[in-house]
């Protein structure tokens, strides 16, 4: 099912109200033409310009172990990057650990997954996906963001855009999910095997990165050759570097 929203707080408040209230099901698409309380990671905001960008949650079984959820979340993140690169015709978009979409060293996007759970079992996934595509001007405190169209001639409608990357995801789950979703992940991984310098603290520091394992830490080496493994939160990343 696909909903249209004028407007809303954020699409993954509205998906997980309907979870709530046992309408929604499986492969449900939620996209809105604009939010007044967009979601980023660890509590951030996520703002875009009302109707230029892709707005949009989607509601998955996920039917894996809550164990394996950095295993989803790489299946997930690597199946969104192949729709926009066919979508947009677009080859060099990356995914920056842990679910940043990335086209040409700026970000284009971001992921959240929020989880339901009954007792140990999981019983939906929310995907929320945010993705600039339209929208050309940003905020001078967003120096590093971009959008599919900077980037690319292919004509873009927003709806379709949900619709299909919603199929996308459900078509993906049908095919099952193992550890040889990382592999798919780390083929996209930003920076893989470069040096990136980060904020642990508000010390800088600099690692090389190796690759992300299925428990969702990254694998880094820093300047003395350790082998390091870095949890998601415990760094900031440092864009331009």
């Amino acid at each position: 099912m696909l909903i249209k929203l004028y407007n809303t707080d954020s699409t993954n408040n509205h998906a997980m109200r309907c979870i709530n209230e046992r309408i929604a099901g499986h492969g449900w698409v939620i996209y809105a033409h604009q939010q007044t309380d967009g979601k980023g990671q660890r509590g951030n905001k996520w703002s875009a310009e009302p109707g230029k960008n892709l707005l949009s949650s989607v509601v998955l079984v996920p039917n894996v172990p809550i164990e394996h959820q950095f295993l989803f979340n790489a299946a997930i993140t690597t199946e969104i990057v192949k729709y926009l690169k066919q979508a947009a015709q677009i080859d060099n978009i990356a995914i920056k650990w842990t679910n940043d979409i990335i086209i040409n060293d700026k970000k284009a996007g971001g992921i959240l997954i929020e989880n339901v759970l009954q007792g140990a079992i999981w019983q939906y996934a929310v995907v929320g996906v945010g993705i600039n595509v339209l929208q050309t001007t940003f905020p001078d405190n967003l120096p590093h963001a971009t959008s599919l169209c900077l980037h690319s001639n292919a004509t873009f409608d927003i709806g379709n855009l949900a619709e299909e990357l919603g199929n996308a995801l459900v078509r993906r789950l049908k095919e099952g999910i193992d550890e040889t979703a990382i592999e798919g992940y780390n083929s996209l991984l930003y920076k893989k095997g470069e040096w990136q310098r980060f904020m642990a603290k508000d010390i800088p520091v600099e690692y090389s990165i190796n690759e992300a394992l299925p428990n969702g830490l990254l694998s880094v080496t820093d300047n003395n050759g350790n082998n390091l493994f870095l949890t998601h939160g415990s760094v900031q990343w440092v864009y331009g570097t």
